[in-house]
């Protein structure tokens, strides 16, 4: 008896069940294939526009070569035909990784938007960087003037520059020499910065996509790699040290993507970012062979039958970077001085910076208390220290800080383009004390790339060890990247619980961290540019303006000649209240003076 209740056919109830179940499988199954294909599609519309970026950038650099090969004047025209044969070369590849139809217009019409977008923010600010005012302008305009540096690389130049002009590297000069004769307008020219910026984050999120992160994901680790503290301060300036971080920031995702994506384009935006890298300053070089040196030892350990076609690809990109891209310096520096990274290195002939024991950076830069102080110890304190310009302003000594021990005043030190202690930001140290054991957590369990996070880790490490000056957030932006290959291990921990929380939190803090830094420096720069252009608003209406330029006299006096200023350059100021001119960053030596007969600036335009 079955007490009234209808029987149950056990096999006919489970079938339908199975069959439900099979479907909702078949459903998840087909939705994921279906966002993998749009993943797939959504990173070649990435790596394509990053390929014209970039392409754009070094094609530019290889026209105005051209120009100085031939001995003519850089044309106007380099610029657009730059960007145009970006667009066609970018074109043909994304057509061979299969980008048709509407798709296909997505890549051009981003590229053109970060240009345009890249053009207007660098012509919205004006550079207040110290070296930026001191010798990258200089050059630009020497070249812009007529100096050949491909046929007179010895050129004479004011001595307190000469070192610098000569013998550094120069591929951000000549895409700004080319913006500035397209654009006459010095500021826009600096835009490279926020087109790198851009070519970076997409070429991260690119990657990240390509092993199989989720779109949000994605854009996280995207942005915590592209928003270095280094990059952000110097986007409105010429200083460079933020251009190697964007540019080896997109080798790196290239050259692991090419492992996971065969074909043309991601190599190609490998080749032409380490091209980029290795032009924009001279530690860019070593820092793409560290990359490559890493990306060796995977391919030798997981990859073997790719070794060959892998040595033959990156060596022919650093021989290509270093020969023909950089003729000058590499290969001028080499055959007139000895050494391809002179003035740092020299040869008993020519003796560079640390062998004449007159290393500018020991001497002027350093803090006292780091002075004299090993690699490892000068690293510690940095990292560890609360946020300074010492010994330039804020005294002389160094600082330690607590981690998380954080005020504004720390955020607010960021006005300043180079903060040498501390440079990362007052959230960092923390951020690194979170970082490492959480790598280490991701590094002992199982299903986590641990070859890959031990190689970037290591490779980050051991490239802080090989000058005395990576102590200063700009000479090594790649420390950076520590704790966000923590939080990269942490999120790919699989059927965790703890490590991707913990990674969650960590990127909050470095985000929130590269935020605040953002923030507190652009304010300074709107308030700073608004301040200079209603002080040269008010100087233009004088009749007779006198001019102390201290070091900035060829960048700073075209900005007035530009301005419609009307002045006489001199050493020593006739009038007893001078005006101090917005020109360099709170605290820095250097700031351009004028002098009004019979005139006072009004209060409020003194600088902010």
């Amino acid at each position: 008896m079955n007490g009234g209740m209808p029987a149950s056919n056990d096999a006919g109830d489970r079938a339908p069940l199975g069959n439900h179940g099979l479907a909702l499988r078949e459903n998840q199954a087909a939705a994921e294939i279906e966002t993998g294909a749009l993943n797939r599609e959504l990173s070649t519309i990435c790596w394509s526009t990053a390929a014209i970026l970039l392409s754009f950038l070094g094609i530019t650099h290889l026209g105005v070569m051209l120009c100085f090969c031939l001995g003519a004047r850089v044309s106007p025209f380099i610029a657009p035909a730059a960007l145009l044969g970006s667009l066609v070369a970018a074109d043909w590849i994304a057509r061979r990784e299969d980008l048709r139809g509407r798709r296909r217009l997505a890549p051009p019409v981003i590229a053109l938007s970060i240009v345009g977008a890249g053009l207007f923010f660098a012509g919205s600010f004006f550079d207040f960087g110290w070296d930026g005012q001191w010798y990258h302008q200089t050059a630009v305009y020497q070249m812009a003037h007529g100096w050949n540096p491909l046929r007179d690389p010895l050129h004479s130049f004011s001595p307190d520059l000469e070192t610098w002009v000569r013998h550094y590297a120069k591929g951000p000069w000549y895409v700004a020499l080319a913006l500035f004769q397209t654009t006459h307008h010095i500021e826009w020219a600096k835009a490279a910065p926020w087109i790198a910026l851009a070519a970076s984050t997409l070429a991260v999120f690119a990657v990240a996509l390509e092993f199989g992160r989720r779109r949000r994901v994605a854009f996280v680790i995207a942005a915590l790699v592209a928003l270095n503290p280094v990059v952000l301060c110097e986007l409105a300036s010429y200083l460079v040290d933020g251009l190697v971080a964007s540019f080896l920031a997109c080798f790196l995702a290239a050259m692991i993507g090419s492992f996971r994506r065969p074909g043309r384009l991601v190599p190609w935006v490998a080749g032409i970012s380490a091209i980029l890298c290795i032009n924009a300053k001279q530690t860019g070089l070593v820092y793409v062979c560290f990359a490559v040196a890493a990306g060796g030892l995977f391919v030798l350990l997981k990859r073997r039958d790719r070794l060959a076609r892998y040595v033959l690809v990156q060596s022919s990109a650093i021989l290509v970077g270093t020969a023909l891209f950089g003729f000058n310096p590499y290969v001028t520096n080499t055959v007139h001085r000895g050494n391809p990274f002179y003035p740092w290195a020299g040869t008993a002939a020519n003796p560079g910076f640390s062998q004449r024991e007159r290393d500018p950076n020991e001497r002027y830069e350093t803090p006292a208390n780091l002075v004299g102080r090993n690699r490892v110890y000068r690293l510690a304190y940095s990292i560890f220290g609360r946020p300074g310009a010492q010994p330039v302003t804020g005294g002389l000594d160094a600082q330690l800080m607590w981690p998380f021990d954080v005020g504004w005043n720390d955020f607010n030190m960021f006005r300043i383009h180079g903060v040498r202690v501390a440079g990362f930001g007052p959230l960092f140290s923390g951020a690194l004390l979170i970082g490492l054991p959480l790598l280490g957590m991701a590094l002992v369990r199982p299903g986590v790339p641990r070859l890959v996070l031990a190689l970037l880790a290591g490779t980050i490490i051991a490239s802080l060890l090989i000058g005395p000056h990576t102590w200063w957030a700009r000479y090594a932006p790649q420390l950076w990247w520590l704790p966000v290959v923590a939080v990269i291990g942490g999120l790919a921990v699989p059927n965790g619980r703890t490590a991707p929380w913990v990674a969650t939190g960590l990127a909050a803090v470095l985000l929130a961290n590269a935020m605040l830094i953002a923030f507190a420096h652009f304010r300074w720069e709107i308030a700073a540019t608004r301040t200079l252009r209603e002080q040269m608003a008010f100087l233009r209406a004088q009749e007779s303006v006198e001019v102390d330029f201290a070091y900035f006299g060829e960048s700073f006096g075209e900005r007035l000649r530009a301005a419609g200023v009307r002045f006489r350059a001199v050493r020593r100021l006739q009038c007893a209240n001078p005006i101090v001119l917005m020109s360099v960053a709170p605290g820095y030596p250097g700031a351009v003076r004028a002098g009004i007969q019979g005139a006072n600036l009004p209060a409020s335009l003194s600088s902010p």
